[in-house]
């Protein structure tokens, strides 16, 4: 039962005949006399909640489960890492857990724990994912979805069970170069946005792993002599296939979206 503190009288006031003063004072000394006694037991109650809330928390953290602390000196990033957490928690390996530095919770690592000793708290984590930087020696740990963090090629291909992150769709969007050959067949699972240059006559094969949705663009650099590319009539362009700009080191962009496997609807924006 909570400890209430009874409120103050009015505090005696100059203004007041002698007797009223004396009296006022007098019930004003009596009631703060009261005042500090609940003061005093308020402070007991809570110095003793307090100490109930550590000793649950140790208990917590301590007893088997999928919650622990570390004060192991780790540095934020990926990568297989071992620290020391609580022993006899209820881990193993193959699950997947979240590690905040409590000091930045927004610091974290996520990973697969590969080993774990229970008798000693010596843990093991695969991490692949990490957000922010810094090394911190004080951390929480906690169990949390299974799925790995998506890498760029991961949206690629469309990987299932990987959960995105804004630095994978950032990289997933950068271009990747081509290495030029006669025939150029494109793969949708190395990325949309790609970049050639031209070492001769080229044609652009059907792709590969392109599915209805994929847009992109391809930068096709001319090399010291130009050269002519012909086009798979899967790519399909306003009024026909277009000619590149003929002129050594010339920069075109070919914009396309992927209507099916048959029809990739093309634009290219000549003379960059």
């Amino acid at each position: 039962m909570a400890i209430l503190v009874d409120p103050l009288p009015d505090a005696p006031i100059r203004s007041q005949g002698r007797e009223d003063y004396l009296d006022a004072a007098a019930e004003w000394a009596d009631a703060l006399n009261v005042t500090t006694i609940q003061r005093n037991a308020q402070q007991v109650e809570a110095n003793g909640f307090a100490e109930r809330a550590e000793t649950a928390l140790a208990a917590v953290l301590n007893a088997p489960g999928t919650l622990a602390t570390s004060a192991s000196e780790l540095t934020i990033a990926a990568g297989s890492q071992s620290f020391r957490i609580q022993a006899g928690k209820a881990l193993v390996p193959g699950l997947t857990v979240v590690l905040a530095a409590q000091q930045n919770p927004t610091a974290q690592m996520v990973g697969v724990i590969t080993a774990y000793d229970t008798s000693d708290g010596d843990i093991t984590v695969l991490f692949s994912f990490a957000n922010g930087s810094g090394t911190f020696s004080s951390w929480f740990m906690g169990i949390t979805v299974s799925a790995p963090a998506a890498t760029a090629a991961d949206l690629w291909a469309g990987t299932a069970l990987s959960f995105v992150t804004a630095k994978a769709l950032r990289e997933a969007c950068a271009s990747q170069a081509v290495t030029w050959g006669a025939t150029l067949t494109l793969n949708g699972n190395a990325g949309p946005n790609r970049h050639v240059t031209l070492g001769g006559a080229t044609v652009l094969a059907a792709p590969q792993n392109f599915q209805a949705g994929d847009s992109g663009r391809i930068r096709i650099v001319q090399g010291a002599s130009p050269y002519a590319m012909s086009f798979n009539t899967v790519w399909k362009f306003p009024g026909g296939a277009p000619s590149l700009t003929s002129a050594p080191g010339a920069v075109d962009l070919l914009a396309y979206f992927v209507h099916d496997a048959s029809n990739i609807e093309c634009t290219l924006l000549r003379g960059y």
